[in-house]
């Protein structure tokens, strides 16, 4: 092989670089030539069509996405523009004809809308009594309990006035009586009568018979209000309206409101009665308590 090559005076081309080439030359037209024989003759390619034509089209792609992407970009900024524009008008416009205190009312609360509310138990009220029923201007409430075994005392109460039991005290062993004045709603008397022990029947019917017309009557029993009831005494009570007073039994519990010389209305708790029983008993041989209460009119 001649080594040799013939540049022209000056080339800065080496005789390498030219073999070289020319080698790259041989080598695509070979393949090229080879490429022939699997396919159908290829088209003559020129530089532009092969290599600026292919990239010009891309690059007109690349610009056309662009070109899409930077439109819908546009249209968001400026539709934002317009709804601010809107916005500040429609607020102007408001600030103009709602008043001031409407528009500070309203932003106070869109400010307490995030503040978690305080839920605050209404203060219980005082039932006079005890009673948990709601009584009306016109009416006071009243309570009547018998009293349990020996130690628990019977209670009597109007209008938040304690007149058996509560830090009075009173009450004992018996059928405890109170008489009210109907006009000043206050206790006139309060007696015991043990009918256990004693003959205490005869003082009972002539206290009652002494009471005067009107007088708000308020009975009681403690442990035993049986034994030394006579007939008269039974007589009185049925006179005042008791339909109980007849099934006394020993130790039976027992307790009656009554408006001498009147007729108190049927919806009222007026009188109950509960008897001693050795399997339900709540204090041993001595029933529970038991208590009615409501409200009285006062007319």
């Amino acid at each position: 092989m001649n080594d040799t090559c013939f540049l022209p005076l000056g080339s800065n081309v080496s005789c390498l670089h030219v073999v070289y080439t020319g080698s790259l030359l041989a080598a695509g037209l070979h393949f090229r030539s080879s490429l022939s024989i699997l396919h159908p003759p290829w088209p003559s390619c020129t530089a532009f069509s092969c290599l600026i034509e292919p990239a010009a089209h891309s690059i007109v792609r690349v610009y056309s996405r662009h070109k899409t992407e930077l439109l819908k970009a546009t249209v968001k900024v400026t539709g934002l523009i317009c709804a601010s524009i809107c916005a500040w008008y429609l607020g102007y416009l408001f600030a103009e004809l709602l008043p001031e205190d409407s528009i500070q009312t309203a932003i106070d609360s869109v400010q307490q809308v995030g503040v978690r509310p305080v839920l605050k138990a209404p203060v219980p009220k005082k039932m006079k009594c005890g009673v948990w029923t709601q009584c009306g201007p016109d009416e006071l409430p009243y309570l009547t309990r018998s009293g349990g075994a020996k130690d628990v005392m019977p209670l009597a109460c109007l209008d938040d006035e304690f007149f058996l039991g509560g830090s009075n005290q009173k009450g004992d062993r018996g059928i405890n009586i109170v008489v009210i004045n109907h006009e000043t709603w206050k206790a006139i008397d309060i007696k015991t009568f043990d009918m256990y022990d004693g003959d205490f029947s005869g003082p009972m019917v002539e206290f009652i018979n002494k009471i005067p017309q009107g007088s708000v009557i308020m009975i009681s029993s403690h442990d035993d209000a049986f034994s030394k009831l006579s007939e008269d005494a039974k007589k009185v009570f049925e006179g005042l309206g008791s339909k109980e007073v007849r099934n006394l039994k020993f130790r039976s519990a027992w307790v009656f409101l009554s408006v001498k010389g009147a007729t108190l209305p049927e919806y009222l708790e007026k009188e109950k009665i509960i008897h001693s029983h050795d399997e339900k008993n709540r204090y041993g041989g001595w029933p529970s308590e038991i208590q009615i209460d409501g409200c009285l009119p006062k007319k």
